[in-house]
């Protein structure tokens, strides 16, 4: 029998097939390969971080640690940060002169701890706005990974489904081979002639050219680009974080092996219930699915996880699993506002049936419900007309936005609460923090679980009760942000304050007088020409650079005229406007249009109707165009758009306007989060359950009404008090200090001093001093003029040093506010380094004569005599009066209730003791309480600095922090005004400095480092000189 094939070709033929099916069976193996890729690239990413972080850390911070270490011979020879000593070796640092092989050991292991800490506290943010050589590898190693999943799957799916026909056909071609055909009886020739053809068509065929391109992608998969890498992020940031969860566990934060916060026998048998997820059409992250499979081993349950986690997704999953276990009915309550978006999220992300029932069709939709089951998803107030009859029963009740049931007496909660009494399971869902409000919190839990709603009647003060915790984990599981979404990308927080125009000014004051709080809190927008308004512009100016950088926009006001004039100023890019009377289906296709526009578009929305319950993931820009009385409704409304699915730093800009009730809003509630910070539970429940209350309104306005007459006063008496200010300060020996004369001891001629200050200072009728010059102060300026990325001046270029003694030394706690206990500091190092106690409390001093707190004022001040507890205490009195003087004396709070306690002083006393060896160290001092006549502006007309020595303009900040960029472009501003003013002191300043008596740290940078670029832009733009 001749045969078809050449045995040259038969060889080829079997290696090759050999070969493929080689490759099939190794492809998995190279999944094992690109997952230490992402292993590597985690852990490379992760100490690029590490290493970032302890760069911000100066070498003077390893004496915290252990005394004595010569930390100035390390930055001597270049080792400036922790880093630096992290990332070389001990006889590196022994082979520098002075520092011993003992010494160079401790330095290290100094470094390696404070390594481990910051490793720990590390949080990576993956961000397309943050692209670095590190997050891209790490980015190209997942996608890699990703796409050779999908190819790995389809070289299985392609392989033949009959692997053993391959394996019988190559044997029966291999045995022929040869010599051994002229042998082979003719039945086998036949096989062996039917085996070529089978594996000639195999390897020929389709099978063999789809698997031969496919493993070839396998092979070339790493080769993605960066950019595609970055694409495929942005389109699928929840697959890629999975992903990393999966492939390098803990790198994006708890790996939720504990259940998230719940009781570790809980978790256990959590973590063990079954979860079918078949029909769902997206993927669920790990803390997600913890959810899901929460609520379907519990039964009935809260979930309060925190705005933009997921929620709906979740009880999607929830509903997808139970009817994979033959469950058919499930009914969704929610919110009107929200109805159409629960609608498409079922239908889009589940095969899950959905009737909408709501509106003219509710009945039949109700009875197509009935009758072929699926999600019946209907409002709180067609609840009314949602009857079932007695024996209808359904698998679960998911209730959204539940919060809206908390009073058991309402309606809508005794309706939802009849249609309980039908479902086998019940998911309450609420983002709102519940923790601190025991009685809503009860109220809910009845419904579900009336036993453990009796078990905690009686408690109080419970977010932070461990027993309370205890006992509501069976019922309530909520996780925060920061626990399950450490990798969610930067949240940048603005406040965009505008002047207004004299325009502006007058439109606001009429509304203000007719005390309509409404109508004031639409200050800027309610001018009659748009174009005029200072907070449009800033609006415009921000939509313009969000285009720019490829971004989209939400706008969020209370106001619909507000709103109207944002379309009216930004025309066309406009899409909405969201409101009360936009029905849910449109405001859902509303979202979707916006979902699918080009950069630059802008989606404008009542806060109070597009701030909850919607996705917008699309957009990266949210301004809100007026303060709002409680912050949670801000919050809300960014969660809007940072929410699990952003890919983009999210910038929020609150537009502000200066000397209107925006301040004074913004005041009070920082008045009120100071308090909660200080007293209240660290729940966010503590900080957002707070907010202005309507009774407050009144009070509000009247004290707008009292500053703008008060201004008003002032703009006639202000000529006469600046030039009796002028007159009282020139009092003195011309060098800035108190000369006491006549024979008279100090106190007494103190005392004459401030009478005559009193005198001639403060006219009758007066309130207080005011400045009448037009501009406003330094710290005004600064506050108001946006800086650039990193600042004019930014901190890191400032060099560091540390002297001996740090924070460590002092009373972790005192009783006093900061702010008094910094100023306190400030003046009795002026004080106590040859000030009189009338010039080292000068600015005390305005403060108590526009209080009328003149004698007690002087009372304090003599009594002042060193660094005794009664002095210190006097000081930090003394100090108090600032607030009236730099901010309003409605700020003012009675200094006599000022007490501090002993570990207080003590800190005091060790700071001022810092303070004066400082001076000793750099000086001596030239000057202290600086001013700069001759140097202010028509933009920047007061402010005053801290010390002078003679190369050094110097600013005492009392902080826990290292210097921002708001405090080094203050000095920045000093040293220019200084160069322009009358006072020829300045014009010997070679270098700027910070000085931190609380940490004990310098900060320092040559007047030569600073660009003339930097330099003009200040002089020109923020302090208004003219070239």
């Amino acid at each position: 029998m001749a045969k078809s094939f050449s045995f040259g070709d038969a060889k080829r033929l079997l290696r090759d097939v050999a070969e493929l099916q080689r490759r099939i069976r190794m492809a998995p193996t190279r999944m094992d390969e690109l997952k230490g890729d992402i292993v590597q690239a985690a852990e490379a990413l992760k100490s690029a971080e590490l290493t970032k972080s302890l760069l911000e850390l100066p070498v003077e911070d390893l004496n915290k640690y252990k005394k004595g270490l010569r930390t100035s011979l390390l930055r001597e020879n270049g080792y400036t940060s922790i880093a630096h000593v992290c990332n070389t070796s001990y006889s590196n640092l022994s082979a520098i002169y002075g520092i011993s092989e003992s010494s160079a050991r401790d330095m290290k292991k100094i470094a390696g701890e404070y390594a481990k800490q910051v490793q720990i506290e590390i949080r990576v943010r993956l961000s397309s706005d943050n692209r670095t050589a590190e997050s891209t590898s790490l980015i190209r190693a997942v996608a890699a990974y990703r796409r050779a999943d999908i190819l790995v799957r389809d070289i299985a799916d392609n392989a033949f489904a009959d692997s053993d026909k391959m394996e019988y056909a190559q044997s029966d071609l291999s045995s022929v081979m040869g010599v051994r055909w002229l042998l082979s009886s003719k039945a086998k020739k036949a096989r062996a002639e039917e085996a070529y053809s089978y594996l000639r068509e195999a390897y020929l065929g389709s099978y063999g050219s789809i698997q031969r391109l496919t493993l070839k992608k396998l092979d070339e998969v790493s080769d993605v680009s960066g950019e595609d890498a970055w694409r495929a992020f942005e389109s699928d940031p929840v697959g890629f974080s999975n992903t990393i969860e999966d492939t390098a566990p803990g790198f994006l934060g708890p790996d939720g092996s504990m259940g998230y916060g719940l009781p570790e026998d809980l978790a256990l048998k959590i973590q063990e219930e079954c979860f079918y997820p078949d029909g769902l059409l997206v993927e669920l992250r790990n803390y997600q699915e913890w959810g899901v499979k929460y609520a379907l081993h519990q039964g009935k349950v809260l979930l309060g996880d925190e705005m933009g986690l997921g929620k709906t997704i979740q009880a999607i999953a929830v509903m997808v699993s139970l009817r994979n276990t033959k469950a058919t009915h499930f009914v969704v309550v929610c919110p009107a506002s929200v109805l159409a978006n629960w609608c498409r999220e079922i239908a889009t992300k589940s095969r899950l049936r959905v009737e909408k029932v709501h509106g003219s069709r509710r009945e039949d939709a109700l009875s197509c419900w009935r009758r072929n089951g699926g999600v019946a998803v209907t409002t709180f107030e067609t609840l009314e007309h949602f009857d079932l009859e007695d024996s209808l029963g359904f698998s679960l009740l998911v209730v959204d936005e539940a919060h809206y049931v908390k009073n058991p007496g309402a309606r809508r909660s005794c309706n939802v609460a009849k249609l309980s009494q039908h479902a086998e399971r019940i998911l309450l869902m609420s983002g709102t923090p519940l923790e601190n409000n025991v009685d809503e919190m009860i109220s809910l839990i009845r419904l579900l679980r009336p036993d453990i709603a009796k078990s905690i009647s009686g408690m109080t003060h419970i977010s932070s009760a461990l027993r309370f915790k205890e006992l509501v984990a069976p019922v309530y599981y909520r996780r925060k942000r920061e626990d399950v979404l450490s990798e969610l990308p930067e949240l940048i927080e603005n406040e965009d304050w505008c002047s207004l125009s004299p325009e502006e000014e007058l439109a606001y004051e009429d509304t203000i007088q007719s005390k309509n709080i409404m109508a004031a809190r639409r200050v800027s927008w309610n001018v009659g020409d748009v174009r005029r308004s200072t907070k449009a512009r800033r609006l415009c100016e921000i939509v313009r650079e969000s285009k720019e950088d490829g971004r989209k926009v939400l706008v969020f006001s209370y106001f619909l005229d507000t709103l109207n004039k944002v379309i009216q100023s930004l025309g066309e890019n406009c899409y909405g406007p969201i409101n009360g009377s936009v029905s849910p289906q449109r405001r859902q296709q509303v979202i979707d249009e916006f979902d699918k526009a080009p950069a630059g578009s802008v989606l404008v929305s009542q806060i109070q109707s597009g701030g909850t319950g919607l996705n917008i993931q699309s957009a990266s820009v949210v301004i809100i165009c007026e303060p709002q009385f409680k912050p949670s409704v801000e919050n809300q409304a960014v969660a809007r758009a940072y929410r699990m699915g952003q890919v983009r730093n999210v910038m929020v800009h609150r537009l502000l306007c200066l000397d209107s009730i925006d301040e004074r809003i913004v005041e009070i509630l920082e008045d009120k989060q100071r308090i909660f910070d200080a007293f209240a539970d660290e729940s966010l429940a503590a900080k957002e359950g707070f907010g202005i209350e309507e009774k407050e309104y009144s009070n509000i306005i009247e004290k707008e009404i009292e500053r703008i007459n008060a201004r008003r006063d002032a703009n006639v008496a202000g000529v006469l008090i600046e030039t009796n200010v002028a007159k009282a300060t020139s009092i003195g020996d011309g060098k800035g200090s108190f000369v006491a004369d006549s024979g008279k001891g100090p106190s007494a001629a103190f005392s004459d001093e401030m009478s005559h200050i009193e005198k001639t200072v403060v006219p009758k009728g007066e309130d207080g001093l005011r400045s009448t010059l037009k501009g406003v102060s330094v710290t005004r300026r600064i506050r108001e003029y946006p800086q650039p990325r990193g600042g004019f001046l930014n901190p890191k270029l400032f060099e560091v040093v540390q002297l001996d003694g740090g924070i460590s030394e002092l009373a972790s706690y005192e009783n006093v506010v900061p702010g008094v206990v910094g100023i306190a500091v400030d003046y009795m190092v002026r004080f106590c380094t040859g000030s009189s106690v009338f010039d080292s409390f000068a600015i005390s001093r305005k403060g108590a004569f526009r209080v009328g707190k003149v004698d007690l004022f002087n009372k304090l001040a003599a009594e002042i005599v060193g660094l005794d507890d009664k002095s210190i205490a006097n000081a930090i009195k003394l100090a108090g009066f600032d607030v009236a003087y730099r901010m309003d004396p409605r700020a003012y709070r009675p200094v006599e209730e000022i007490k501090p306690d002993s570990q207080t002083l003590k800190n005091v006393r060790i700071m001022v003791k810092r303070g004066c060896a400082f001076l000793n160290e750099c000086g001596p001092k030239i000057l202290d309480g600086l001013t700069f006549e001759g140097g202010y502006t028509d933009i920047v007309s007061n402010g005053d600095g801290d010390f002078l020595t003679p190369d050094t303009l110097w600013d005492f900040k009392v902080s826990k922090n290292p210097p921002n960029s708001r405090q080094t472009l203050q000095l920045l501003m000093y040293w220019r005004m200084g160069l322009h003013s009358t006072h020829t002191e300045y014009q010997q300043v070679r270098q700027l400095g910070i000085f931190n008596p609380r940490m004990n740290r310098i900060y320092r940078l040559p007047v030569g480092c600073i660009s003339e670029e930097i330099i003009a832009e200040v002089e020109k733009d923020v302090i208004g000189y003219r070239a």
